[in-house]
């Protein structure tokens, strides 16, 4: 009985032990995707871009600038949004935050 709790108690310590070692290399991995991806961000930053802000009200979005709020365009969806942003800035790339990505509905 004692050899069956000493196997499972290493086991048990084993696999902990793995477990963690697991979660380092995850969170390395994440940590050197992140650099590698803001260092590209960095390097795009040179690419004309507007940073905006959505707002849903009803069935309606509607984006602003996000530096002095004026209206930019509005639509029924997120391809209506894009075709009217594409029309008004041509050739330009827009930056929402993810939190207002989330807090309209779009990710």
């Amino acid at each position: 009985m004692e050899e069956i709790f000493l196997v499972f108690a290493v086991f048990a310590v084993g696999f902990l032990c793995g477990w963690e070692m697991r979660e380092r290399a995850a969170r390395k991995y994440v940590e050197k995707f992140l650099e590698e991806n803001l260092e590209e961000l960095e390097r795009n930053s040179e690419e004309p871009s507007v940073n905006i802000l959505i707002e849903k009200h009803g069935e309606m979005y509607y984006v602003f600038h996000k530096e002095d709020s004026s209206f930019i365009a509005q639509g029924k969806n997120r391809i209506e949004l894009e075709k009217a942003l594409a029309k008004v800035h041509p050739g330009k790339k827009f930056f929402a935050t993810p939190e207002n990505l989330k807090e309209v509905g779009f990710k």
